[in-house]
């Protein structure tokens, strides 16, 4: 019971981070790249726009635009506007001409221009600021703090519009745009808005700007799709006005240095505004409208998303719910792909983590949870297992006694029939040698080397007496005072006996080394015998498998033998100094 409720509370506390992260925008840059992913898909684009740029070429030959003679504008207006079979429905320059200048002359010759064609929509500003938020006294929200507009002589015979009217996201990419904006009672659109109304017409418009604030703008291509023609190009003589007839033709700034290019959610490289506003004119042409819904909104959906996935997770086991999430996903953005289509955009990173941090969430929960059992079992098992690991040494022990007290009875058997009174001699070594190891033989604990090498001692010197000059022994005790599990070091010195230097009938020797190195023990037993393929190691061994394993278990010492064909075989033993505590 108790673990249930940790269960739920702990669910509750991630749950309430998942909402926190959203609350906080924690996830927000991560949302948008994720819905310019998902959203903004590069379709045709109109026919009926084209951008004359005023590109590097064209300030090559004239200079920095706002340093122009008024009169070159006027001049390409006119030749635009020349035939009036071929003019193009609306002239869109997205230059600002806020006040008149000393060159008189030249202002009067634009005013005439555009007053001749009738078709022409000037760029204007709305300029920002912050202002009491009328909700709340003690806040402040950025608002329109007064207009921009063309000098008045224009504003007679030119509409206008606002050009800054895209909305920045906090990661500085153009996403949003709005169509209208209020000062003191005095509206002002924005500049496409403007472009459509003269394209179309205002009989034709079947929605209004009110309506049309905060909308996410669709961008129809990459940099440079929409531009045709260099503004260089309206003063050559074979320009053909044909090219821009009845199209909207947008001329404004397309060179790099002028702060005139902005990072959209089309793609990484910046594009000119000249080229977002076509975007949003194409936008309003094909009324392409979509908003973001409310905050409120996206916080019901994240709500709802946590609370299906964590019931899911009470309900399935983990290995299904990995496959329901998958399809809870995939469903999921299929859902914000129709609402996008009927005109609403919504959240797509916060479900999308939400039901990845959820589904590790339970992922480690469930480990945490499964070695905490696994903990507890080895607790309860760890007496038996002692006891088990005690019933194995015991059982190696009477494997090993036998071996070595049939061995030296063999021996001194031998040396009866060689030599009588040396067998009575060995008979004595052996009985003492009994009386002083008889108790390592049961004991289960680490014995001091000393003993241990006891054995070894008496075992070689029954040995030699038999074999005589065919065995020589060589010690090279360096360390002694340590603890070694009994009968460990024996059988490996039994093995270069008989199965190493007699095999030779010259015999050979057998060194017993032992050393200190970087906190281990090393105890060598070395012989210049016939040697062994070490591919036969561990084959019907059974005192070097008891021997290796009683070494891990007591003093979680290793045991390696190496060995070379008409050589010899060394056998190290390698235990570490904890091992011995």
């Amino acid at each position: 019971m108790m673990s249930k409720i940790k269960k739920i509370i702990s669910d509750v506390l991630v749950s309430s981070l998942l909402l926190l992260t959203f609350a906080t925008g924690l996830f927000s840059s991560f949302d948008h790249r994720l819905q310019d992913l998902f959203y903004q898909q590069n379709t045709p684009i109109s026919q009926d726009i084209i951008i004359i740029g005023i590109d590097e070429y064209t300030i090559a030959q004239l200079g920095m635009p706002y340093e122009w003679n008024r009169r070159t504008m006027a001049d390409a207006v006119s030749i635009l506007n020349n035939d009036p079979n071929y003019k193009p429905s609306v002239i869109a320059l997205d230059i600002l001409y806020l006040d008149e200048r000393e060159d008189a002359e030249a202002d009067r010759a634009l005013v005439e221009a555009i007053r001749n064609g009738g078709n022409v929509v000037l760029a204007a500003n709305v300029v920002t600021g912050f202002v009491p938020d009328p909700t709340n006294p003690n806040h402040t929200i950025r608002a329109a703090v007064g207009f921009e507009k063309p000098f008045e002589a224009l504003r007679e015979h030119a509409f206008y519009g606002s050009v800054n009217n895209v909305i920045f996201d906090p990661d500085n990419m153009v996403r949003r745009t709005s169509q209208w904006f209020t000062f003191n009672g005095e509206v002002m659109h924005s500049f496409p808005f403007e472009i459509y109304r003269r394209f179309v017409g205002d009989e034709n418009i079947s929605y209004t700007p009110e309506k049309m604030q905060n909308q996410y703008i669709t961008y129809y291509g990459s940099t440079g799709l929409y531009k045709q023609l260099s503004f260089m190009d309206i003063f050559d003589e074979d320009f053909d006005t044909a090219f821009v007839a009845d199209r909207v033709v947008m001329i404004g700034v397309y060179a790099p240095g002028f702060l005139n290019s902005y990072l959209t959610s089309a793609q990484n490289e910046p594009m000119y505004g000249v080229e977002i506003q076509a975007n949003i004119v194409q936008m309003l042409l094909d009324e392409n409208f979509r908003s973001y819904v409310s905050p409120g909104v996206d916080f019901a959906i994240l709500l709802i998303i946590i609370s299906l996935t964590m019931l899911l997770a009470y309900l399935l086991k983990l290995r299904v719910t990995l496959v329901v999430y998958t399809g809870i996903i995939l469903i999921y953005f299929v859902c914000a792909q129709i609402a996008f289509n009927t005109g609403w955009s919504i959240t797509l990173a916060y479900p999308f983590v939400a039901i990845l941090v959820i589904f590790a969430y339970q992922l480690i929960y469930g480990y945490i949870m499964n070695a905490i059992y696994i903990a507890e079992l080895k607790n309860k098992l760890l007496q038996n297992e002692n006891e088990i690991l005690q019933n194995r040494v015991s059982v190696m022990l009477s494997q090993i006694r036998p071996h070595f007290l049939f061995n030296s009875l063999v021996t001194i058997q031998e040396l009866c029939l060689i030599d009588a009174q040396i067998a009575s001699e060995t008979v004595g070594e052996f009985s003492r040698y009994l009386r002083h190891n008889i108790d390592s033989l049961s004991d289960r604990n680490p014995v001091a080397f000393e003993k241990e090498l006891m054995h070894v001692e008496a075992y070689l010197s029954i040995e030699k007496k038999r074999f005589d000059e065919r065995l020589n022994v060589i010690y090279d005790i360096s360390v002694r005072n340590f603890f070694i599990p009994s009968l460990t070091l024996q059988p490996l010195v039994e093995n270069a006996v008989r199965h190493g230097v007699l095999t030779r009938w010259e015999g050979g020797t057998i060194t017993i080394s032992t050393k200190e190195i970087d906190g281990n023990i090393i105890i060598a037993v070395m012989d210049n015998g016939i040697g062994f393929d070490e591919n036969d190691i561990g084959k019907n061994c059974t005192g070097i498998r008891n021997v290796r394993s009683r070494l891990e278990a007591i003093s979680g010492g290793t045991l390696d033998i190496k060995s070379k064909i008409g050589e010899g075989t060394t056998s190290t033993i390698i235990i570490p100094i904890r091992g011995l505590d």
